[in-house]
């Protein structure tokens, strides 16, 4: 089906839907009148002409019949589950981020039921004044939202009465943590801003929501920044990244509050990704306000009690201990950002194991008698003949460090493979390759 056509199709189940921008998340139409007037087959029609490949979003609230739960994460779904015991077996959409999930519920009608920004952990809702996209939208990701159950096909029939639980939470007018309110902003000012705001009020809006969660979190930037990142995502057009983090750290030392990185281990000043020339990748992570840097492979990095050790190893200092969730969000964060470094045959171990057979085999005095390759690289007949223990022992001459596996990895990528040879009444392991055009000016 076109978009044009299941936007039909879900106005027919009695929801007002509204053309979205992909990579903004805005509307892409004065949208506020529909929050109470019915959208028209012809609006659509003329809106979908005009943009035909914009993202669908259905109006909740009172008009749609609908208030939707946008659970953001899979901690999200894990808070959701501690809160209400379970995920509700309604209607339901995964979304782009990852654990990401809108569970549809029927509006109870009696009241109007405001958006909401955290009502729990990475958990928001959409009612009356609000929208949410749906399927087959594209998430700026580039994942697309999936119906879990598609109304489209299966109807109505599965979309849940608000369950008593929420409807109570929902119904709770929550109290101003920071005491905004007393400081002659508008009740309610959080969840609007939330929302997303256009150019002009960016850097207001996000310095006000930067001092707002910096009271809420007792002066946590972490939770503070992973906070606005998403907001900035319903901006219109978003900020740099970078401009939101300035802001939060603006807003944390002029308020005074600690901003975290001051010790060793609690922030990621940056990662540089070091691409080496046979495919693998390492990082390089710099710690905020420490000298050292270590360098890891992923599975080091990926998990902190893995870094940790790692980063005692080659630094002999203790990074402070933190939750693995927080350490995550961090190394996404420095992802984002981080530089790619291409690193050159010459300054791997690729490229030294290159240097020690060329010095041997493309010398004047190179060795072709096969009773010296204990000792000496081997060249005979076009062929080249090594031992492992041969290039080990030069290894350790040249004072650098390399495993037999690693070794075994590195002969294969140059095209060696290994042989049993026999010489006289000997038999020997060893490893070998054509000395041809391809090495000659490859490696030379």
């Amino acid at each position: 089906m076109e978009k044009l056509d299941i936007a039909k199709a879900y106005l027919k189940l009695g929801w007002n839907i509204i053309p979205i921008n992909k990579s903004t998340k805005r509307p892409l139409i004065k949208w506020e009148q529909f929050q109470k007037e019915r959208v028209t087959e012809e609006l659509l029609n003329e809106w979908y002409e005009k943009y035909p490949n914009a993202n669908l979003a259905v109006i909740t609230g009172k008009v749609s019949n609908l208030i939707v739960i946008d659970i953001d994460s899979i901690g999200g779904r894990e808070a959701y589950i501690a809160q209400f015991g379970e995920i509700h077996d309604t209607i339901a959409q995964t979304t782009g981020k990852s654990g990401g999930l809108h569970l549809f519920f029927k509006h109870p009608g009696d009241i109007d039921y405001g958006n909401r920004a955290q009502l729990i952990k990475d958990v928001d809702v959409r009612a009356d004044g609000g929208y949410v996209i749906i399927s087959p939208s594209i998430h700026p990701t580039g994942v697309p939202y999936t119906w879990v159950i598609d109304p489209i096909d299966m109807g109505l029939g599965d979309l849940m009465d608000l369950p008593e639980e929420l409807k109570r939470l929902l119904a709770t007018k929550r109290d101003d943590p920071a005491g905004i309110t007393k400081n002659g902003n508008i009740e309610g000012w959080v969840q609007e801003a939330l929302m997303g705001v256009e150019e002009g009020q960016r850097n207001h809006i996000c310095a006000k929501l930067a001092g707002f969660y910096l009271r809420v979190f007792e002066g946590n930037v972490l939770q503070t920044q992973t906070i606005l990142q998403d907001w900035n995502l319903r901006n219109s057009p978003p900020l740099e990244w970078k401009e939101v983090r300035d802001v939060v750290q603006s807003v944390a030392k002029r308020e005074g509050r600690n901003v975290l990185g001051d010790s060793v281990g609690e922030t990621i000043e940056k990662i540089q990704v070091m691409r080496y020339p046979d495919g693998t990748r390492r990082y390089k992570v710099f710690l905020k306000n420490h000298s050292d840097c270590a360098e890891m492979a992923s599975n080091e990095l990926i998990f902190y009690s893995h870094f940790k050790i790692k980063f005692f190893e080659l630094t002999h200092r203790l990074p402070t201990q933190m939750k693995q969730l927080r350490w995550e969000q961090m190394v996404n964060k420095a992802m984002n950002e981080a530089e790619i470094i291409d690193v050159s045959v010459d300054e791997t171990p690729l490229g030294l194991i290159i240097n020690l057979i060329n010095s041997e085999v493309l010398s004047v005095g190179c060795m072709s008698d096969l009773n010296y390759i204990s000792q000496r690289i081997i060249l005979k007949d076009g062929m080249i003949y090594l031992k492992m223990e041969t290039l080990l022992n030069m290894f350790s001459v040249k004072r650098e460090k390399v495993t037999r596996k690693e070794l075994g990895r590195y002969l294969r990528l140059l095209g060696f493979e290994s042989d049993l040879l026999r010489n006289n009444s000997h038999v020997i392991r060893c490893w070998k390759r054509n000395l041809d055009v391809s090495w000659e000016n490859l490696y030379q």
